[in-house]
């Protein structure tokens, strides 16, 4: 099959883009097929015999390797429900942890993301194959967001325009959850929301820290929040 490839964020990939990824790491021979609208990987097989799908990022029997290969430790995240990964072999330059909702996607997301980088690219067709139809508090959330002026924007833009003033979001701190407007004329609607947490990129400090900076940067940063927003896996990525 000859795909299109796109350009992705490993932080926010679709499972199945993940997997591809990982065969091209572990050198597994996939192909990719669709049928009825679902998109699998198959692991090539003899004529006649039923070709497996390869799914290292749900079937721990398929991570397994990957884990013994890159020597991945993986430990419940304090400060949130998800899990974090680390590479305990990774050379100092290298990127050595990464997050994710469940054990084997933090696995995937470290090992592509210390491989590949933040970015890397994947058949078109892989790029956004779990993604579902939004949900009606969503498509109402964004609506009202575009209808005051706010710009909606990637994650990648998001996080370069607040990079711009010395900060960067601290994806371990992913909090995932429903947001509520408490007052106004919005007050008590929701949505599905994913709050990030900006911190300063010179030492760490969050932007809320007693000790962090208060200056022109600092105000910039606060403007950004009421200015643009992220849609990441049907949520409103905000802070």
């Amino acid at each position: 099959m000859n795909s299109n490839l796109v350009s992705i964020n490993v932080a926010t990939a679709s499972n199945i883009a993940l997997n591809w990824l990982l065969a091209k790491i572990m050198h597994v021979d996939v192909s990719i097929s669709t049928t009825a609208g679902t998109v699998q990987l198959l692991i090539a097989s003899d004529a006649g015999s039923i070709p497996a799908t390869y799914e290292p990022t749900t079937n721990p029997s398929q991570a397994y390797d990957i884990e013994l290969r890159f020597q991945l430790a993986t430990e419940k995240d304090d400060y949130s429900s998800g899990w974090i990964c680390r590479r305990s072999g990774a050379d100092d330059c290298e990127r050595d942890y990464d997050c994710g909702p469940t054990p084997l996607i933090a696995r995937a997301r470290c090992v592509v993301a210390s491989v590949f980088g933040d970015r890397t690219q994947v058949p078109d067709e892989l790029s956004g194959a779990q993604l579902k139809p939004l949900a009606s508090d969503i498509q109402d959330e964004i609506a009202y967001r575009l209808s005051v002026g706010q710009r909606r924007v990637s994650l990648e833009v998001f996080e370069d325009t607040i990079r711009q003033y010395g900060y960067r979001f601290d994806r371990r701190m992913d909090c995932k959850g429903p947001s509520r407007y408490m007052t106004g004329d919005r007050a008590g609607k929701s949505y599905p929301a994913l709050s990030l947490k900006p911190v300063q990129i010179d030492d760490g400090l969050a932007w809320c820290n007693v000790e962090a900076r208060r200056d022109s940067n600092f105000d910039a940063l606060k403007a950004s929040r009421e200015t643009m927003f992220s849609l990441v896996n049907g949520r409103i990525a905000e802070w």
